[in-house]
């Protein structure tokens, strides 16, 4: 009797220390993304002998001093989103990946219907070959850009090109949205990359219209007539 109830408590006793190690996992889990940017890390940590370094972690210091003036739903509003930025763009700078990628994290969490936070980690997913997290990131850019800023469709369009190729064709259908979505309805960037994709995959007829459209609102563009004449158009 007495070996079944030590073998019975020492089942209990494994399942505490299992149930505590899978509840610590997960309280790291929730907490990491903040703890580590809550406050600056010392000098120490960083070559401050480099000049770009210095000027970097600079930034950094000031950063923090704005961003203490922000709480609770203070940060909800709009004089977070530059030191914000500004913390993030530091932290990539001094090479300090981690903590730019949760600098970028914590904005987006505040900011979700922002385009530079969410632009900006997608450039840097793509610098240490996080591909997928990418693509993401551009795409909620995008869906938050509305055809207003180019660069999360340029971002995109490089990943499929470069890293994503089975990806690439959805590019068309992106691209014409953000032309249907421009208010200005003259931006020549979207039929520059849309003609671009268009050349890459042999549809010269397609790339020709999208140069022509350029011309419409830029008629002098002697750039583009050259390469509408380069594709044999007129």
């Amino acid at each position: 009797m007495s070996t079944a109830l030590g073998k019975f408590v020492a089942v209990i006793i494994l399942v505490a220390i299992v149930g505590g190690i899978i509840l610590g996992c997960q309280y790291y889990s929730s907490t990491a993304k903040f703890i580590p940017i809550t406050q600056i890390p010392p000098a120490s940590e960083y070559n401050l002998t480099d000049a770009i370094n210095q000027a970097a972690y600079e930034r950094l210091q000031q950063a923090y001093i704005e961003l203490d003036t922000f709480k609770g739903e203070n940060l909800l509003k709009s004089p977070i989103i530059d030191p914000a930025i500004s913390r993030a763009n530091a932290f990539k700078d001094l090479g300090d990946t981690g903590r730019a990628i949760l600098s970028y994290q914590w904005l987006n969490k505040y900011r979700p219907a922002g385009l530079q936070g969410f632009n900006n980690l997608a450039n840097l997913y793509v610098s240490i070959g996080e591909y997928s997290k990418a693509e993401k990131n551009y795409l909620i850019a995008i869906k938050n850009s509305k055809g207003m800023h180019t660069d999360p469709y340029e971002g995109l369009l490089n990943l499929y090109s470069g890293y994503m190729r089975d990806k690439l064709p959805q590019i068309e259908g992106i691209l014409l949205t953000a032309i249907s979505q421009d208010p200005t309805q003259s931006r020549a960037s979207y039929h520059i990359m849309l003609a671009q994709y268009y050349e890459s995959v042999g549809r010269t007829g397609d790339a020709i219209v999208q140069y022509q459209e350029i011309l419409k609102n830029d008629p002098q563009n002697t750039a583009i007539k050259d390469k509408i004449r380069e594709l044999g158009g007129k």
